[in-house]
């Protein structure tokens, strides 16, 4: 203020920090009056104060006013910013109704319009919150573009996936699961347990079908279970599916297979 005062002429660089500071201690209306001080001074912010004001709103979780922030940014002709998109689109999958999913998968849209490559992370994050919803459909086009950024999509993105199918309410959404079950299966991977629970009642039979179908093709990344002397009556098409998947003869094997898995693939995935 005192260098306004004295008449020297200010820089951009000595409002900046002003509006940084009070961005950051949550006082937007002290640094949206610093930001009117640049224009004011006939000067031309560039993107740092912007930038400063998106994150503020976007700590108080003032989504709306975040994103003025980004459009004002763009009006004002500066190149846009990934950090600032990747940064609404994450508050947008934090805050998590639908209509928050929506915009946030809009933005992304943008993104890639705009020959930007988001972060493999922020896509599956947002895949995620999609599947939780049980909305395939918007999950799916997540999947879609991380494989368009090069991200290959593996076990974790293939179960939520999975897992949206069975919350959805679409009326082909069996066969979506099914098709995805067997994508899965061709690429090495085998859904988890829980995943399977979810799918047997949108599935039924379908599961052993696809089980039989795939032998022992899904089997190269897992250990074989030892034989099990005990018979068992044959199981539901859940452990049909674990059976062939696994290679396995008796389906009395069912539990040493469970085993061999959680020794395989971590206590997280049963």
């Amino acid at each position: 203020q005192e260098v306004i005062d004295s008449n020297l002429t200010p820089t951009v660089n000595l409002y900046t920090p002003l509006v940084r500071r009070f961005a950051q201690d949550g006082e937007m209306e002290k640094a949206e009056a610093w930001f009117e001080r640049i224009l004011e001074a006939g000067l031309k912010p560039g993107i740092f104060p912007y930038t400063s004001l998106v994150s503020g709103f976007l700590r108080l979780k003032k989504l709306k006013e975040a994103e003025d922030w980004l459009r004002k940014s763009l009006e004002a002709g500066l190149k846009s910013d990934d950090v600032m998109y990747s940064a609404l689109i994450d508050g947008y999958c934090k805050e998590g109704s639908a209509a928050s999913l929506q915009r946030a998968t809009e933005l992304l849209e943008v993104m890639l319009r705009r020959a930007a490559k988001p972060k493999p992370r922020l896509i599956t994050k947002l895949l995620r919150c999609h599947a939780e919803r049980g909305d395939i459909h918007a999950a799916s086009r997540c999947a879609d573009v991380a494989e368009s950024v090069g991200v290959k999509i593996q076990r974790p993105e293939y179960l939520q996936l999975l897992k949206a199918c069975a919350k959805s309410s679409v009326e082909n959404r069996s066969d979506l699961a099914e098709k995805l079950v067997r994508q899965m299966m061709s690429d090495g991977l085998v859904p988890d347990t829980n995943t399977l629970n979810l799918l047997e009642p949108l599935l039924g039979r379908r599961l052993e079908h696809i089980a039989k179908g795939r032998g022992r093709r899904a089997t190269r990344n897992l250990r074989k279970a030892p034989a099990h002397k005990e018979p068992v009556p044959r199981g539901a098409p859940l452990a049909e599916l674990l059976h062939s998947v696994q290679g396995v003869k008796e389906p009395g094997e069912t539990l040493k297979v469970l085993q061999e898995l959680e020794e395989e693939l971590g206590s997280e995935v049963l």
